[in-house]
């Protein structure tokens, strides 16, 4: 009887359910493709105004290099991911979307903080802030919630075929620099990462060792 819990145990040791990084942005070396966009979130679809610089730091970031931006209008500020994030990113549905952010003034404006458009559907993330003067790292489900919305923040809850849809073939994905009101902060990013759920393979070994721990528990009892 003592057996199985132990078996048990050694097969999460052995095969660990963790997600798996699809595509990742450390900004080690350059700004990875990264570049800024501001658009306007009242507006359903999340129109485009300008494409500001982005600057590349060599230190300073989580560790090492980050891109940063300075807020250049009235409109919301974003990271606008490379091509690499683009595309079909199915696999990312369940899975999530980490990074690391600082802004330098205070934290008085909720904006949204994810915007991802794809196949004419536009997903719109918004939590709280949740950085500040130091390096945050915030964790991104890809998955239907209360915090995701379609077209705008205001817009209509988004289900699974939203995601699916929009997954499929991703045109823009963008997060946000804009926490504080006005026209005035400069926001850093770093360390940007999108992960899927495990894969049938990666599961498989675990599942043969639950089996085989409980096949052994009835041959103990019986």
């Amino acid at each position: 009887m003592r057996f199985v819990p132990a078996l048990l145990a050694s097969c999460f040791c052995v095969a660990p359910l963790s997600a798996r990084a699809i595509v990742t942005s450390g900004f080690d070396n350059d700004n990875g493709g990264w570049t800024g966009v501001t658009a306007d979130i009242a507006t359903s679809g999340v129109p485009v105004q300008t494409t500001p610089a982005l600057t590349f730091h060599t230190a300073g970031g989580h560790p090492g290099g980050f891109v940063s931006m300075t807020d250049p209008d009235v409109f919301d500020m974003f990271f606008r991911a490379p091509a690499s994030f683009l595309g079909n990113q199915s696999n990312a549905l369940g899975g999530t979307l980490n990074f690391d952010t600082i802004t330098d003034l205070s934290l008085d404006y909720n904006g949204a903080d994810v915007v991802i458009k794809g196949n004419g559907t536009v997903l719109v993330y918004d939590i709280a802030p949740t950085t500040g003067n130091q390096w945050s790292t915030i964790s991104v489900s890809l998955a239907p919630s209360p915090n995701w919305r379609l077209n705008t923040l205001g817009g209509p809850a988004a289900s699974v075929a939203d995601f699916q849809n929009a997954l499929s073939n991703v045109s823009e994905l963008w997060i946000t620099a804009e926490y504080h009101a006005g026209v005035a902060e400069t926001t850093g990013l770093d360390n940007v990462t999108l992960t899927s759920v495990p894969e049938p393979a990666t599961l498989a070994p675990a599942l043969w060792c639950i089996g085989a721990a409980l096949t052994s528990r009835r041959r103990v009892c019986s």
